[in-house]
């Protein structure tokens, strides 16, 4: 179905700007092309199956993550973004580790309103960005950070509902992915 209306949710504004923590977003004309050339769902489907991951060229972004070995801790710094801490390096100093594939989360206008972080404002487009996601595993694989683990975790993502197939053995699988994930690299930005 082709899309008639994109906006980018403030939590994945900081894609877009010139600076900053995590995945950029370095050539907004490639991107927008990208997700103007994908096929997406009804703007009227919900829930988990109106949350779509969609593949962008690599070369539209820069990394958000350096590997944790290169690291003079000295360097860590501490921010907040969306009410909590996270640490990451500076970008000008640390080289980002090579993007192997890039998604972008985008919630048809009713997945919005199921959400359970759902503000109560109605969506102004049929399609919202809520997140681009530079990622270090060419499957796309790469964990949520463990403060995005947690939050969903507590209701705030419908995939992660036990009625939706998420169990404790998943829980913990992914888990242990996060560990293994933020013992080998950090944000950048």
């Amino acid at each position: 179905m082709k899309k008639t209306h994109f906006v980018v949710h403030p939590i994945a504004e900081r894609a877009f700007q010139a600076a900053g923590s995590g995945t950029l977003v370095t050539d907004p004309d490639k991107f927008w092309q990208a997700l103007e050339a994908a096929d997406f769902q009804n703007p009227s489907v919900g829930g988990k199956s109106g949350q779509m991951m969609l593949s962008i060229p690599v070369d539209c972004v820069s990394g958000a993550y350096a590997p944790l070995a290169d690291v003079d801790p000295a360097d860590i710094r501490a921010g907040l973004h969306r009410g909590r801490i996270e640490v990451y390096v500076p970008r000008g100093k640390y080289r980002s580790a090579p993007v192997a594939s890039v998604m972008a989360i985008v919630y048809t206008r009713q997945a919005i309103k199921d959400d359970p972080d759902w503000d109560g404002k109605e969506p102004d487009a049929d399609y919202t960005i809520v997140a681009v996601l530079a990622q270090v595993s060419a499957d796309g694989s790469d964990p949520l950070a463990a403060s995005s683990f947690c939050h969903n975790l507590a209701g705030g993502n419908l995939r992660y509902q036990p009625e939706n197939g998420y169990s404790l053995e998943k829980a913990i699988a992914e888990a242990a992915r996060v560990e293994k994930f933020f013992l080998t690299y950090i944000k950048v930005g």
